[in-house]
C-alpha cells in the first residue's frame, strides 16, 4: 500500500514498532486503506499476544 501510494521508505528499521507505527499514523493515505492498515496493525497486535501467551504457558521466557 505505501508504494502503491507513492509513499517515501520509512525511516525506521521496524515498521511495526513504535516509531514506524508513528510515522505509518502520519501518511497520508485514502480512507479505505487508511483503514486496512490500521486492521492489520490490529492482527499483528492479536497474533503476537497469542503468540507470548503460547511461549508464557510453554515456559519460554520473552
Amino acid at each position: 500500500m505505501l508504494h502503491r501510494n507513492m509513499l517515501p521508505r520509512p525511516p525506521v528499521n521496524d515498521l511495526f514498532g513504535t516509531r514506524g507505527r508513528g510515522w505509518l499514523a502520519h501518511q497520508v493515505l485514502p480512507a479505505d486503506e487508511h483503514e486496512t492498515v490500521t486492521a492489520l496493525l490490529r492482527q499483528l497486535d492479536f497474533y503476537g499476544a497469542e503468540l507470548a501467551s503460547v511461549e508464557a504457558d510453554q515456559g519460554f521466557d520473552l
